[in-house]
């Protein structure tokens, strides 16, 4: 094990220590910056150079790999630009909540959310680089005390501001907590940050994850649903994916007026499956969206493109983003007919859960009376 934490933490600190040693070979890192060179650019090649140091001090290969200070006048150049960047990053991270609200793609939002915390991580070197270069700087008399106080407080007010907004989201960046990067910088983290990790990296991701799954479980509400493992995730164990509460009901709570249930099927080979959830406005007519997604991998089932897919009848394709639409009013009518809900793919039939077959079943009947009231 020891071996392969020594080759993870070469792998993830390699690039850094590269693109380190290049960008203080760099012109717009000297002392006296070149009248041909813009400020802002300065500014922004400090930072990069600040942020590589960090990641190869969090991640600590062998002594005299890289170099392990900047100058102070790269410090000084950095810190502001930092400050800047963070404030961008926090406001990120307040946008999460309404990305998730309206984006569809499963996919797309799981990388959103996990380059907020990679930012996270980043933010982090950032601060640990210029710890380390403050530290160095006040041993040479390069840089006062009060100086380097400062420039090290400047970066934690925006931080401190920044983490209050990710821990409003805490329930949310759960999602990616088993994702392999996300463990690849937990068991690479040098000794010096194992016992304090930063907090992202820490077990507080896991926790909210397993809480996520417990509230859900117990629960009544969430119950036609299952499990959000179960339900979005059937085949992942035993480090499921664990989508919070909030992530399972936003479609349910879009209207006083809906009734909503989710519906799912599996692949009788078990390489794909695909969820639905229905949005019924009384007396509204609405599509179905069915999502495939393979198994293997959880991601859309674009190996199923222009596949010909039928529910009930009504007949449909699969996109390239694994997604199917059916109109709502049509399956009504298939249900007010006794017609199954049974979902074939390219003539294969799919079988569905029959609490949630139920479900969807009643609510299309229900929907048919009202329309006709």
């Amino acid at each position: 094990m020891a071996g392969s934490i020594v080759e993870l933490r070469r792998q993830l600190t390699s690039g850094p220590a590269a693109e380190l040693r290049r960008l203080l070979d760099d012109p717009a890192l000297q002392a006296r910056l070149p009248e041909s060179y813009d400020p802002q650019q300065a500014a922004e090649r400090a930072l990069s150079a600040l942020r590589c140091l960090g990641r190869c001090l969090l991640f600590a290969p062998e002594r005299g790999a890289f170099p392990e200070r900047v100058g102070v006048h790269v410090l000084r150049r950095a810190v502001p630009r930092a400050c800047e960047q963070m404030r961008g990053w926090k406001q990120a991270a307040a946008e999460l909540g309404r990305l998730w609200d309206k984006e569809g793609d499963l996919r797309r939002l799981e990388e959103v959310t996990l380059q907020r915390v990679e930012e996270r991580l980043d933010a982090e070197a950032i601060c640990v680089g210029a710890a380390k270069s403050a530290a160095a700087a006040m041993q040479t008399g390069e840089l006062t005390c009060e100086e380097a106080d400062a420039l090290l407080e400047q970066l934690q007010e925006e931080l401190d501001s920044w983490d209050a907004v990710l821990l409003e989201h805490l329930d949310l960046l759960s999602v990616v907590a088993d994702e392999p990067i996300v463990t690849a910088w937990q068991q690479a983290l040098a000794d010096a940050y194992r016992e304090t990790p930063p907090w992202l990296l820490s077990e507080i991701l896991r926790e909210q994850a397993e809480a996520s799954r417990r509230e859900v479980e117990n629960d009544p509400l969430l119950q036609p649903l299952a499990t959000p493992t179960e339900a979005l995730r059937p085949s992942r164990a035993p480090s499921q994916r664990a989508y919070p509460p909030r992530l399972l009901t936003v479609q349910m709570a879009a209207a006083p007026a809906t009734r909503n249930v989710l519906l799912r099927w599996n692949a009788p080979g078990g390489d794909h499956y695909a969820f639905a959830s229905l949005g019924v406005p009384v007396g509204e007519t609405r599509e179905l969206e069915v999502r495939v997604f393979r198994t293997e991998d959880d991601r859309e089932a674009d190996d199923l493109a222009e596949r010909p897919v039928t529910l009930a009848g009504v007949a449909g394709t699969i996109d390239a983003r694994g997604v199917c639409r059916f109109s709502v009013d049509e399956l009504r009518r298939a249900a007010e007919k006794g017609q199954p809900l049974e979902l074939q793919v390219g003539g294969e039939s799919w079988p569905a859960d029959e609490q949630s077959l139920a479900g969807v079943e009643r609510t299309l009947l229900q929907l048919g009376g009202s329309a006709n009231d």
